[in-house]
């Protein structure tokens, strides 16, 4: 019998060779022996048999995951993995044979990886992080210390199906993790539930400027009203390693609020206080009770920072404005988003160095114009404006620099304008999800898959529970042939908010491209009728009912020639009618339609990129072809 192998087999995708040689370098200055493949084309039968006696000797398999990785269903590192995952089942259970090594944020739980790969402890080695630790598991494996290896309990499979991230985070994520839940309103008339949401978001604003911590957004977090009996469940579900919980009493001019500060590692108390004050000592409260769960939380922040945790509060009456203004935005309707525009407007002229409103207005303005209600000409200028003020009130205000991002990547075109201001708000604030999702959608556009997963991962777990992350993942996952994941994303949108728009549309567009069109028409027989014309036209057309096809494009041009010429496009082009659909996506480009921005990678449109007035097109919004 030949003596057993010593050598470590390093697997990586052909993006991440500079990581993988760095890991090499390495393990080989330590006297590891490394098998380690730097051939530039692979291929032949000799080098075939080679790569696969390698993996069947090796000592440890160390799999590279990355964000690049994430972003390539085929390759030939794909084969390796399920070369190694078929030779653990060879193997006892104590037996210590894979060490993968993540050297970016992509989450376990999101990684297109082997099941076996998720059964052990993943090493995470981001650019510029030491070896060492890497060097040493490695050492101690090869030396026979089985502890060095040890197994990580079987995810749930709730969480699993649920493509949630929270019982996923790593532990030392998880420590700097909080989630503040609704505070109780616990006044006679049980009529001050805005109020009591007001404190609650306030302090969850104020920790988020902590650059060290990361809190989890208030779409997330206020699902668990009233069910706050459970942390353990909720600490599990949001990925959180403490969780704030509190009351609000209100009597006449007197208020009440009580906080306190929970580890859910072991369900102790870590910090609790009450406070009672005149209700125009409130805001002053605020800022004061996020300095002591800050303190309590054994952080270290920056001076600075403390100095806009102690910022003077804007005005009482400002102040409840403004409340009053999120607590309509929040119902994610026409109506709601415009009349907290006129809420937010009236904060700043009651006081005009009030931030908050003006950053809210940019936003709200923002999304008006990408819900097609206002034309870019007019949301995106208003948003603008907005985002202008709040950075003239406070330069560091991340989402104004991201909004701005937004404007110049959608509107604009200015790419390098919209990598500037969305870098910047990501140092600024690089774990809040408005900034995330910003983030991952200008990469989107730019074709960057890779970065954008990385950054829509990000997103989704500080805000697990934000249905547009999901769907716009699945945009994502639709443009790098990922189809079952992008209805896995679009279905997951729809069960956190069942009435989201286009999402049953999108997997009918998704089931299309697979070849199903009878699948398809099911799907959107379930979408909101306003949003099905484009579905109807494109599934008829595969099931060959030309007439039902022709009639319902021609709606769609009757109806809505002047806000959706990009979805009449994707018509013409999935009809094989070429000419009329560069007319549309010209017309489209014109007038700048929001939709133009997911050109890139966009399957309707894959007839057209062969024909050099697609890239001509791309060339126009400043997109390289």
């Amino acid at each position: 019998m030949s003596e057993p192998s010593h050598a470590v087999f390093l697997s990586y995708a052909s993006q991440d060779a500079g990581a993988a040689q760095r890991i090499c370098d390495s393990l080989r200055a330590a006297g590891i022996e490394v098998w380690f493949d730097q051939s530039e084309l692979r291929g032949g039968d000799i080098w075939d048999q080679t790569i696969r006696r390698q993996i069947r000797e090796c000592a440890i398999f160390i799999p590279i995951i990355s964000a690049s990785t994430q972003a390539r269903l085929e390759g030939y590192f794909r084969l390796e993995w399920r070369l190694a995952d078929q030779r653990t089942h060879l193997m006892a259970k104590s037996r210590a044979f894979l060490l993968p090594v993540c050297i970016d944020d992509t989450l376990e739980l999101e990684a297109e990886v082997p099941e076996s790969f998720l059964a052990v402890q993943w090493l995470r080695l981001p650019a510029g992080s030491s070896l060492a630790e890497l060097t040493d598991r490695l050492s101690a494996l090869l030396a026979g210390d089985p502890s060095a290896g040890s197994q990580l309990q079987s995810r749930l499979a709730a969480s699993s199906q649920s493509g949630r991230s929270g019982t996923d985070t790593p532990l030392q994520v998880r420590q700097k993790t909080i989630a503040v839940l609704p505070f109780q309103d616990l006044s006679e008339k049980k009529d001050q539930e805005y109020f009591a949401d007001g404190i609650a978001e306030e302090i969850l604003n104020l920790m988020g400027r902590v650059p060290v911590l990361r809190v989890i957004a208030r779409t997330s977090s206020f699902r668990f009203r009233g069910k706050s009996d459970d942390l353990a469940s909720i600490a599990t579900e949001l990925g959180a390693g403490f969780v704030v919980e509190g009351s609000v009493r209100q009597s006449g001019s007197r208020v009440r609020v009580s906080v306190r500060l929970i580890d859910t590692t072991d369900g102790v108390q870590r910090w609790s206080n009450s406070y009672e004050r005149d209700i125009s000592d409130v805001l002053a409260v605020q800022e004061e009770i996020a300095v002591n769960l800050v303190s309590a939380l054994q952080v270290e922040v920056a001076p600075e920072v403390i100095t806009i945790l102690r910022a003077p509060p804007a005005s009482t009456e400002a102040y409840d404005a403004f409340r009053r203004g999120l607590h309509v935005l929040y119902r994610f309707d026409q109506a709601g988003l415009q009349q907290a525009i006129g809420h937010f407007r009236r904060a700043l002229e009651l006081d005009p160095s009030f931030v908050t409103p003006a950053e809210w207005l940019g936003s709200t303005f923002d999304l008006l114009t990408e819900l097609q209600i206002l034309p870019p000409s007019q949301g995106f200028e208003e948003a603008r404006a907005a985002a202008n003020l709040a950075l003239q009130l406070d330069p560091g205000s991340a989402g104004a620099h991201a909004v701005l991002g937004n404007i110049h990547t959608y509107y604009d075109w200015d790419r390098a304008a919209a990598a500037r201001e969305i870098n910047t708000a990501l140092q600024l604030a690089p774990n809040h999800a408005f900034v995330l999702m910003m983030a991952a959608k200008e990469r989107l556009v730019v074709g960057d898959w890779p970065e954008s997963l990385r950054r829509l991962n990000l997103a989704i777990s500080v805000d697990p529970f934000q249905p547009f992350i999901f769907a716009m993942r699945g945009l994502l996952f639709q443009r790098v042939n990922r189809t079952s994941d992008a209805k896995k994303d679009f279905r997951r949108a729809l069960e956190i908010s069942p009435a989201y728009p286009r999402c049953h549309s999108r997997i009918a567009d998704v089931l299309l491209v697979e070849g199903n069109p009878e699948a398809a028409l099911a799907e959107l027989q379930q979408e909101n009728p306003a949003f099905t014309l484009k579905g109807l036209a494109l599934v008829n057309h595969a099931l060959k009912r030309h007439d039902e096809s022709d009639a319902a494009l021609a709606r769609l041009v009757s109806e809505g020639a002047s806000i959706a010429p990009m979805s009449i496009a994707q018509i013409y082009a999935f009809r094989g009618q070429i000419d009329e659909a560069f007319e549309w996506l010209e017309q489209a480009i014109a007038q700048k339609e929001i939709t133009t921005g997911y050109i890139k990678g966009d399957p309707l449109l894959s007839p057209l990129v062969a024909d050099p007035r697609y890239a001509r097109c791309l060339r126009k919004m400043n997109l390289v072809p």
